[in-house]
């Protein structure tokens, strides 16, 4: 299992979008799909996999859940953001021609200070501050369930 500290560094070492990364980023957030019937479980797909399958009593798998694409896009790394720190704001900056830069800033208008994380993607940029907030918080799991049931439909095949 990938802890937030964890978690944190392989944000660090990431450059770009990653459906590893996304899987990972699932794992330690503890973001699980919707609950197995009795008998049932979700399962990873494997080391580095972004699916996890729900496996019946028998062993089969009946249902793939695709985690969401956190590490590609804004929209997707900001809903995040939403749904673990309910009224944070975020500032997102790009700079650079040849080599870009992105730069996000993580804001509550109730608490004092600020959550950073800089990235060569802004995707990147949010999620490093995402987990920055959440290490400081001290987890921030219990959101986490409520987000992964909001992409449970759209991302179930």
């Amino acid at each position: 299992m990938t802890t937030l500290t964890e978690l944190r560094d392989l944000l660090d070492a990431a450059t770009g979008p990653s459906r590893e990364l996304d899987g990972d980023i699932i794992a330690a957030l503890k973001m699980e799909p919707d609950r197995a019937k009795e008998g049932q479980h979700w399962e990873r797909g494997g080391f580095g996999s972004a699916d996890w399958h729900l496996v019946g009593r028998l062993g089969a798998s009946t249902k793939t859940w695709h985690a969401p694409k956190l590490t590609a896009s804004i929209d997707t790394a900001l809903a995040l953001v939403e749904r673990l720190l309910p009224g944070w704001r975020a500032v997102l900056e790009t700079f650079g021609k040849v080599k870009v830069q992105s730069f996000c800033t993580l804001k509550h208008v109730d608490v004092w200070g600020s959550h950073f994380g800089a990235a060569p993607t802004a995707p990147l940029a949010i999620l490093r501050a995402l987990v920055a907030a959440l290490i400081d918080q001290g987890g921030g799991h219990a959101a986490a369930s409520t987000y992964a049931k909001h992409f449970n439909k759209e991302n179930s095949k």
